[in-house]
């Protein structure tokens, strides 16, 4: 290149301060150049260190810490706090105590707080692909619908009048083409078996309040968009659009 080019184009690579997302920060302890990424004064190499270079090297807790930790070990189930992940039985007894102790103020604030929580979660992951699919499908029908609807204390993907349209990823509701029922699924830490059984309950429950259920998996869509498409149609052809009320009975956490 040119070496009046050159000199134009300011600094290149490593003189440059931003180069491969760098800010100009030194590394307190060495000096290398930090991140953008990087949150504190040390680089990856110099917080890994151990001795003098530890932030908390020869330090220890304080008299009143050490007081609250010894406090929470004497409160503390020991058969909730064992190797490896704990019984998931005990864990539910536990909570269904829980529950139980709690006055009906607290409860209600308690179901509050968890629907409000749920509902940003799913407002959060509702433009997932085969959602967008669905949508596409109920505006070209004409639909009044309402996404990531709650009724009680469930999040419906969307509500057409007494009619609940779910969209099931393979992945995060095992499906049962592609999952043995004793296969394991590792983000949710249950079986295939299980995931399919909280399903049934929480579409028991619905169907229980007047609605009508249909779920349409990611495979499906994936393999006949067309054929989904027509039994989105078929279903929401005569629909009522009517919305029942939610049994109160259905909001408490179980």
């Amino acid at each position: 290149m040119d070496p009046e080019v050159r000199s134009a184009c300011g600094m290149p690579m490593e003189r440059n301060p931003r180069w491969k997302g760098r800010t100009g920060r030194k590394c307190s302890a060495c000096g290398r150049t930090l991140s953008r990424r990087t949150k504190g004064e040390r680089c990856a190499r110099c917080r890994d260190r151990t001795g003098a270079a530890n932030p908390f090297f020869r330090k220890s807790h304080s008299s009143q810490t050490r007081m609250r930790m010894r406090e929470g070990a004497r409160k503390r189930d020991p058969s909730t706090y064992r190797g490896g992940n704990p019984d998931r039985q005990v864990l539910s007894e536990r909570r269904r105590e829980e529950w139980a102790r709690r006055t009906p103020e607290e409860r209600e604030k308690h179901l509050a707080a968890f629907i409000a929580a749920g509902q940003v979660h799913n407002r959060r992951s509702s433009k997932t692909r085969i959602e967008n699919f669905v949508r596409e499908m109920l505006e070209e029908a004409a639909v009044d619908y309402r996404q990531n609807a709650q009724i009680g204390r469930y999040n419906v993907d969307f509500l057409c009048g007494r009619t609940i349209i779910e969209c099931f990823g393979d992945f995060w509701h095992c499906n049962p083409e592609l999952w043995p029922p004793d296969a394991v699924n590792p983000s949710l830490r249950m079986t295939a078996t299980e995931k399919w059984d909280r399903d049934a309950h929480r579409r028991a429950r619905l169907e229980a309040q007047g609605f009508r259920f249909e779920v349409f998996w990611e495979l499906e869509i994936n393999r006949d968009p067309a054929e989904v498409r027509r039994r989105i149609h078929r279903l929401t052809k005569d629909e009522d659009h009517e919305i029942p009320e939610a049994d109160p009975e259905d909001d408490r956490v179980r």
